[in-house]
């Protein structure tokens, strides 16, 4: 099979729009090599979206089923129970194979990507002028190019599972509708607390690791010196021995500083954060139980408000997650977009491309 990846797409503007062109370009990238699996994996996300929603309701049911048992009809309701059980059972088993059937299906789409990319990537490398390898901030554009290479394409990944996650908030919160419409209130007053110090810490903790992470390649790059047989010459003929170990004790001791201080601080307002969300959770359960008492309340609708609380902060959990993963990633793509373009300047027609892939 031959193809054409041209880079005239790729541009490096703002970060935000450099960003969001790389994932147009990777997204054209796998539907053109990969277009039946990239749809199953989009198919396969929303369906494993909307079983969250579903087994809230069924387990609503079937503690209602449970708590209407009368001798007189037990055999029915039993089968009835019995069915339920079933269902949820059978969801939550294909919610985990779906996961890892998605695992596995971007996997191969990852392969494939990756092949593309690094050879795009060669192309560019061998255009560029050798004065550009003497300038150390290229290597450190380089080193996070290299990464994008490895991460790049996990975005997409990331993206989809992002738009599945919101379905699966939105389908909660309409189940609960139909069970009582105070519920999805409760629900927002029981978990946005902590979910909001959760944000908080995720954006700090990502600002700080940005901020490390210069020392960091830094400081693995000196330690690399001492693996290397011609930087060990150099290093005995100059007898730079002590002035490369005091730096790398200098920039060791940074990154610590720097990561044990996110450390604390995660720390600090993680517990803060648990605090809030128990006093929260306690006083709406004291409200379901009034509920429940006055009868306007089924003991089921509270089983399943307490369950949905678990999920949606999972569900905000895992948005957190991947929020930081597409910050992250926002770095590494707009260094590729970067050292990509730089090497199309430096060509006079500006009109390589690769082919054979």
């Amino acid at each position: 099979m031959e193809d054409v990846i041209r880079d005239d797409s790729l541009r490096v503007n703002r970060p935000v729009r450099a960003f969001i062109q790389s994932q147009i370009y990777y997204s054209k990238l796998i539907f053109k090599r990969h277009p039946f699996l990239f749809f199953f994996f989009i198919l396969l996300t929303l369906l494993g979206s909307l079983i969250s929603p579903i087994t809230l309701f069924l387990n609503k049911e079937t503690i209602d089923a449970l708590t209407a048992i009368t001798t007189t009809e037990q055999s029915i309701q039993i089968t009835w129970i019995v069915f339920l059980l079933c269902l949820t059972f059978m969801l939550n088993f294909l919610s985990s194979y779906f996961k890892e059937l998605n695992e596995f299906i971007f996997q191969k789409i990852i392969f494939t990507v990756n092949y593309v990319m690094k050879l795009l990537l060669f192309s560019k490398l061998l255009q560029l002028s050798i004065e550009r390898f003497e300038d150390s901030s290229f290597h450190d554009k380089l080193k996070l190019a290299q990464l994008s290479l490895n991460s790049g394409v996990r975005v997409v990944q990331t993206l989809i599972s992002l738009i599945g996650v919101v379905i699966s908030l939105i389908g909660i919160v309409g189940v609960l509708l139909t069970f009582h419409w105070s519920l999805p209130l409760t629900l927002l007053l029981s978990t946005l607390p902590g979910v909001t110090i959760m944000f908080i810490v995720k954006l700090k903790g990502y600002k700080a690791e940005q901020k490390a992470s210069q020392y960091e390649r830094e400081m693995h790059f000196t330690e690399g010196l001492f693996s290397q047989k011609n930087a060990l010459k150099e290093i005995r003929i100059y007898n730079t021995k002590q002035y490369l170990v005091n730096k790398w004790e200098r920039l060791f001791n940074k990154v610590t500083e720097l990561k044990l201080k996110v450390a604390r601080w995660d720390l600090k307002y993680k517990s803060l954060s648990l605090v809030i969300l128990q006093g929260a959770q306690f006083g709406v359960s004291l409200y379901l139980v009034n509920l429940v008492a006055g009868h306007q309340l089924s003991i089921g609708c509270y089983v399943a408000l307490l369950s949905s609380s678990v999920m949606v902060q999972s569900h905000f959990g895992q948005i957190g997650i991947n929020m930081s993963t597409l910050f992250e990633t926002a770095v590494y793509n707009n260094a590729l977009l970067s050292l990509i373009h730089d090497a199309h300047a430096d060509q006079d027609d500006g009109s390589h491309h690769i082919q054979r892939i």
